[in-house]
């Protein structure tokens, strides 16, 4: 198993991969895959934030984060991830949420967000983003909506993120 950055030649891979998932995990109500493709297209695309798990030359995982705003602090929302049933591991979530969640804090973001299960996100160090100050935009119970944040950052308000997840 190979973890990377993703690049521009792993577009038709990654929605294959989401599109034969038929799962939705994110917050907006579109499909991972065509989630995927708006996000790709738009001004919200953080391609230095996006990361794929191989295996031999075969895309078997994605994580993507795109950019957060809460007030006047920049983040990331831990957007899409997804690794295939055939991959699904916990030693392969480690390489690919743990080692891209490690790779995006070490470049000097203040936070990211994520909502998902807190058993597989607080192994990386996420805990509830209340806790940090920061609001989800819809109800969601707090033990769900997680934050990771550099030390010592607090704020108070909520946060907001790319309109392609509501168009």
């Amino acid at each position: 198993m190979r973890y990377r950055l993703y690049n521009a030649d792993d577009y038709d891979s990654c929605c294959d991969l989401l599109r034969d998932s038929n799962m939705k995990y994110s917050f907006s109500e579109k499909s991972d895959a065509k989630l995927f493709e708006d996000i790709v297209k738009s001004e919200s695309f953080c391609e230095d934030c996006t990361f794929v798990l191989e295996d031999g030359d075969a895309i078997c995982g994605l994580v993507m984060f795109t950019r957060g705003r809460v007030r006047k602090f920049e983040g990331l929302l831990l957007s899409i991830f997804y690794i295939d049933d055939e991959h699904l591991s916990d030693d392969n979530v480690d390489l690919l949420v743990g080692s891209a969640v490690d790779d995006v804090m070490s470049r000097g973001v203040k936070f990211i967000c994520v909502m998902g299960e807190p058993d597989v996100f607080t192994r990386f160090g996420f805990t509830r983003a209340r806790d940090y100050g920061i609001l989800c935009p819809f109800y969601v119970e707090d033990d769900y909506f997680m934050a990771r944040c550099e030390d010592g950052f607090k704020t108070r308000g909520e946060l907001s993120y790319a309109r392609e997840f509501f168009e």
